[in-house]
């Protein structure tokens, strides 16, 4: 507002218009139009924003590493061939798959796409690291049109990578800088190969996915600054207020003041009827604290966690915790099923291109951590077991000791053992008796 106007105002009596700060316009709905430029240009966007929610909100640090764990907190097994199986294991153990997942699932979450590059060894023959990219240094190649372009079996055309103010362009033969080639992929080599990208939420005519954090990033700034007035009215309430009558000397005043700055309980003033001390009053929060509660709740209902597992508070709202478990334990089911089928199409398919065996079966599996899933599902078997419904085979056992990351070489054996006997028949199998006493079969 300018000076002129101001003053303009202030004779006629017009109140003026307040200036909207930037903080405040971050709220304000935006028109179709914005919308629409906000998706075609989703991956380009940049998401700086939340992740700095996710570095500078307790709460939103607390519920994404929460939903992370859920996720990806298992370290995950193999199923397939036993000899791949056993390579697979290794090759997990000596990449840390377990964190890499930790930080694939945690891109996912905050930028809703996360792209990562397979670095394959020198001699070819597996991946030795992954790179990962920013949701803003990588897209998808498109047309005039901003929209991505797919080849003939329906897979995107190619990559756009910009990195240090380079831009490369990966197709499936060759790689592409300004209008150099670069790179020329080997016989039988398809370069997109070694790129894989992850999402947990997103539409289905749309390859790049949504943040968890983008539903509910309004309530989550809308809370965090209704705590910082909290927090700034509960700083400033109970501070010290003197008061006077007459008209004391100036330099009495300013001598009481630096006195009062520095007060403590031990402490003793000797004042006269005319200086009286108090305190400002704190104001009443409790209004706005279950304002805080509230969209407190309604972000964990967006990331997922329930509220009440991660706070204790007098105000929290009183509502089924057993249902809500189970909800979010079907949601995780989802998530760990979505990661795993993306991992196998992409990580998994290119690791058995490498070692060259494409015919074995493999596949990378994620169990629940959730101790109630377990304990229903422990017994669901055991009731089925009881009533004669299931029987014990090493197979059976082999996949319940992966999920529980128990031992499995002797099993691994025994099942070996027990199919070179190709038995067929209900007569061949012969049931064995477990004696308790002695520990035996």
């Amino acid at each position: 507002m300018s000076l002129r106007k101001y003053i303009i105002d202030r004779i006629r009596g017009t109140p003026p218009i307040p200036e909207i700060p930037p903080k405040v316009m971050e709220l304000t709905s935006m028109s179709e139009g914005e919308l629409e430029k906000i998706e075609e240009t989703r991956s380009k966007s940049g998401t700086g924003k939340y992740r700095k929610l996710y570095e500078k909100d307790g709460l939103t640090f607390t519920l994404v590493n929460y939903l992370i764990g859920k996720i990806g907190s298992q370290q995950g097994y193999w199923e397939g061939d036993p000899e791949i199986v056993k390579e697979a294991e290794a090759w997990s153990s000596l990449i840390g798959l377990k964190f890499i997942n930790k930080n694939i699932l945690k891109n996912t979450v905050l930028d809703g796409t996360c792209f990562i590059e397979m670095l394959p060894t020198k001699a070819r023959d597996g991946i030795h690291s992954f790179k990962f990219y920013k949701i803003e240094e990588v897209d998808f190649i498109r047309d005039k049109e901003n929209k991505i372009i797919l080849d003939d079996l329906n897979r995107p055309l190619g990559f756009v990578i910009t990195r240090n103010h380079i831009t490369r362009k990966v197709y499936a033969d060759k790689v592409v800088q300004k209008d150099d080639v670069i790179l020329k992929a080997r016989k039988g080599e398809d370069l997109r190969d070694h790129f894989a990208w992850f999402v947990l939420e997103g539409y289905g005519d749309s390859l790049l996915g949504i943040s968890l954090i983008e539903p509910v990033y309004r309530s989550a700034i809308i809370r965090s600054n209704i705590s910082d007035m909290v927090g700034e009215a509960a700083f400033r309430g109970g501070g010290i207020v003197a008061y006077y009558t007459g008209q004391p000397p100036q330099e009495v005043i300013d001598a009481f003041s630096r006195d009062l700055k520095s007060i403590t309980r031990k402490n003793i003033f000797l004042l006269s009827d005319k200086w009286k001390l108090s305190t400002i009053p704190s104001p009443d929060v409790k209004e706005v604290y279950d304002m805080i509660l509230y969209l407190a709740d309604e972000e964990s209902l967006g990331i997922g966690p329930p509220l009440e597992l991660l706070m204790t508070s007098k105000g929290m709202y009183k509502t089924d915790l057993g249902t809500k478990l189970v909800d979010f334990e079907n949601r995780i089911s989802i998530y760990q099923e979505y990661f795993c089928h993306q991992f196998n199409i992409q990580v998994t398919s290119y690791l058995k291109k490498l070692w060259g065996v494409t015919d074995k079966q493999l596949r990378y599996v994620l169990t629940t951590s959730e101790p109630s899933t377990k304990t229903l599902r422990s017994r669901v078997l055991s009731t089925l077991a009881r009533r004669g419904l299931i029987r014990w085979d090493p197979e059976l056992e082999l996949k319940i000791r992966k999920e529980e990351g128990l031992p499995t070489s002797f099993i691994e054996q025994q099942l070996e053992e027990w199919k070179t006997k190709k038995i067929k028949t209900e007569e061949d199998i012969k049931e064995k008796e477990i004696d308790v006493d002695q520990g035996e079969l």
